[in-house]
C-alpha cells in the first residue's frame, strides 16, 4: 500500500521533491526514502537533480512507472469500492 500512494501521488503531481512527497502522504522522510529506493530499483521511479539547487532532487514516475500506474490503479479503485461496500456512516450501537 505504501508503494501504491507514493507511485499515485507521483503520478498525479508528476515532479516533486521526498519532502513534498512526505507531507502529501502523511509519511516521513525516512519512509519515503526507503520506498523511493524500492521503486528507484524496480525502475519506476527516478531522481532527477535541480538546475538551480544541487541539493534538491525531484523525484519523477519512469514510463515504466505510468504503465504500472495504469495498470494497477482499477485493481486498488475495486478493492477500495469491496473494503468500503458494506460500512454505513456513523457508529452502531448494540
Amino acid at each position: 500500500m505504501d508503494q501504491w500512494l507514493l507511485i499515485e501521488n507521483l503520478y498525479k503531481h508528476k515532479r516533486i521533491t521526498h519532502n513534498e512527497l512526505a507531507r502529501l502522504t502523511s509519511k516521513d522522510i525516512t519512509t519515503v526514502s526507503r520506498i523511493i529506493e524500492l521503486l528507484v530499483r524496480k525502475e519506476l521511479v527516478e531522481r532527477q537533480g535541480s538546475t538551480d539547487d544541487r541539493r534538491k532532487v525531484f523525484l519523477q514516475l519512469t514510463p515504466e512507472g505510468v504503465a504500472k500506474y495504469k495498470e494497477v490503479r482499477p485493481l486498488v479503485l475495486e478493492m477500495r469500492e469491496t473494503g468500503w461496500r458494506n460500512l454505513t456512516e456513523g457508529i452502531s450501537r448494540r
